[in-house]
């Protein structure tokens, strides 16, 4: 790849995939306006394939809207240039703009050609050299990953039904929330599993000066309180201590920007992330690759922990999640969520959700470790609901029908 200018910001693109989806389109003489649809469509088509159930009716709308995705559309090509993959020119920024630039075209740099002939050869190597490009040219995604090199990264949360049993509450109620959220944050860093250091005074003044610096700002703009709902709240609560704590660690990162790197090292098989692993309330990120770098820092190598070396290991560790899953379900019930199994095997060996997923369905079919002392049982059935980061598993039969399951329970053999 050619040198690159740095560039510290990172793109608002939810799906690291609508790059390539992009490169293709630029590659095939598409419009801008044939682009943006090529990015609704594949998000259509991704929807229906991890949730198969969900509702659907936004994106299909989003069709007959010429202005859908253009962000996207316009993010997409801003990057692959940044990348060094298609050649500079200006892109629409507004609405107004775009019946202007729906008609034009683009051209990929010899890089950019080199990187789509090797996604159709080999996705997997292609993407390993999308990785190395974005490290070089986001400073920020390279200081993510170091950091998650060196261990699990927790950011501890806590829901208002913890601390309050009264949906309304005053001025003070909400402080009560700080106190409990930083003592919880504070007492986690003293037990050396977040990967961070600060005081109990200094994450509560943090998460202080976040919500009070958001409420003077609405206040100079004649805003009405943004923080009405009790989930509003918490969850600004949640972007100061996310902040904070990897500003502590030497990672300076919005909230936005984060939520972006976690899902794109995330579908980049490199590092993962889960609110959901059966323990105290946190926010968990772990690596999920090995990744060396040569003497000038550029990313080298890339080894990803492969189902074919670690399946085994998952299994071995399902009876030790699964009761963990069990005691965080107060009604005892045999049957807990596949998520949160899922999680806390992960976040323990450091793995990808798709490598579990594997092992689990050789496991089902009896290809994998055979003589476990349990079989499991998976069920549909929705386990209250679903959060939005987590996907069921889904496991095709003999006759190629594919079937969802979103929970599971072991039985002795």
């Amino acid at each position: 790849m050619s040198a690159r200018a740095r560039s510290a910001g990172i793109p608002r693109l939810q799906e690291i995939e609508f790059l390539a989806v992009t490169a293709e389109n630029v590659e095939a003489g598409a419009t801008y306006d044939q682009i943006r649809r090529a990015l609704i469509e594949y998000m259509a088509a991704e929807r229906e394939r991890t949730q198969p159930s969900g509702n659907h009716a936004a994106l299909r709308l989003a069709r007959h809207d010429e202005h859908r995705y253009m962000t996207n559309a316009t993010d997409s090509l801003a990057e692959l240039m940044r990348l060094g993959f298609a050649n500079t020119t200006q892109l629409p920024t507004t609405r107004k703009a775009a019946p202007i630039y729906a008609s034009r075209t683009f051209r990929l740099t010899p890089d950019g050609r080199a990187w789509v002939s090797q996604l159709k050869v080999d996705r997997r190597a292609a993407y390993d050299d999308l990785l190395r490009a974005l490290w070089i040219t986001h400073p920020k995604l390279a200081g993510f990953l170091r950091l998650l090199r060196a261990g699990t990264f927790t950011v501890p949360t806590a829901n208002w039904g913890e601390v309050h049993t009264e949906r309304h509450v005053g001025p003070e109620g909400r402080e009560t929330y700080v106190r409990f959220l930083a003592a919880r944050a504070a007492r986690a860093v003293e037990a050396g599993v977040t990967g961070w250091r600060a005081s109990e005074r200094e994450i509560g003044q943090a998460i202080r000066d976040y919500i009070e610096g958001r409420m003077t700002s609405d206040a100079r703009r004649q805003r009405p309180d943004r923080y009405l709902r009790n989930r509003d709240f918490v969850s600004a609560c949640e972007e100061a201590l996310v902040t904070f704590a990897f500003d502590r660690a030497g990672v300076k990162l919005d909230y936005i920007t984060l939520e972006i790197l976690r899902r794109w090292t995330k579908q980049l098989g490199v590092a993962n992330f889960s609110y959901h692993v059966p323990a105290s309330p946190a926010l968990r990120l772990w690596a999920t690759a090995d990744l060396d770098e040569d003497a000038l820092g550029r990313l080298t190598t890339i080894r990803r922990r492969a189902v074919g070396e670690w399946g085994d290991r998952v299994i071995d560790e399902l009876q030790a999640a699964f009761e963990l899953a069990r005691t965080r379900n107060p009604q005892g019930d045999s049957f807990v969520p596949i998520y949160q199994v899922r999680a806390a095997v992960c976040s323990k060996l450091g793995l990808n959700d798709p490598v579990f997923d594997a092992a689990v369905r050789e496991f089902l079919a009896g290809e994998r470790r055979a003589d476990a002392p349990f079989r499991m049982s998976s069920d549909s059935v929705e386990y209250r609901n679903t959060p939005p980061t987590e996907t069921p598993l889904r496991v095709r039969d003999k006759a190629g029908r594919m079937h969802t399951y979103r929970v599971m329970t072991l039985i002795p053999r």
